[in-house]
């Protein structure tokens, strides 16, 4: 005679919250190797002649500063980094410091680790403005990044759809084969 035990609640349920802890994870993962793989591709060297060292994305980056360099000191909101420089110092001052904040003064992989994460968490510090200004909401608030997810929703969805449709219509096959 053979005797079913049936396992404790208290078992049941910590196997449950591992299992799903297990599938957290893993989703985490996965997000992060998509958005690090994403920020890999968007960093790669454009084979342009006239700058083949830096990326569209590097030089996109490079132009935000120097805008928010120029739009500082034209509407007087130029920060007095360092007292008692010039304004030319004071100035190549807050560019490095900009240029420090989004990476680039940073070697390749960390330059990318660090660009993954400020991807993820939709903060790229004090060059969010021009694109706020934009879309008429001020980057500080909290509907910044709100509407920006929202503007960008319907076309994520239709790219997520078509290609979620295509794996099944390839996958199936495939995997009956």
């Amino acid at each position: 005679e053979t005797v079913f035990s049936r396992p404790g609640v208290g078992r049941l349920v910590v196997s449950a919250i591992r299992y799903l802890a297990g599938k957290a994870l893993t989703i985490l993962v996965t997000i992060f190797v998509g958005v690090f793989v994403t920020m890999l591709i968007v960093n790669y060297p454009s084979s342009r002649r006239d700058s083949p060292s830096t990326s569209p994305f590097e030089e996109r980056l490079e132009t935000q500063i120097n805008n928010a360099v120029q739009a500082g000191m034209y509407d007087g909101t130029f920060p007095s980094i360092l007292n008692g420089l010039s304004f030319e110092e004071q100035e190549q001052a807050w560019i490095e410091k900009l240029r420090s904040e989004v990476g680039l003064n940073l070697p390749f992989l960390p330059r990318n680790l660090l660009w993954t994460f400020k991807a993820l968490f939709f903060d790229w510090g004090q060059l969010n403005p021009g694109y706020a200004e934009q879309m008429g909401v001020t980057p500080r608030s909290n509907s910044f990044s709100d509407n920006v997810v929202l503007q960008f929703l319907p076309n994520t969805l239709l790219l997520i759809g078509s290609s979620y449709f295509l794996v099944f219509l390839l996958g199936i096959p495939v995997a009956l084969h």
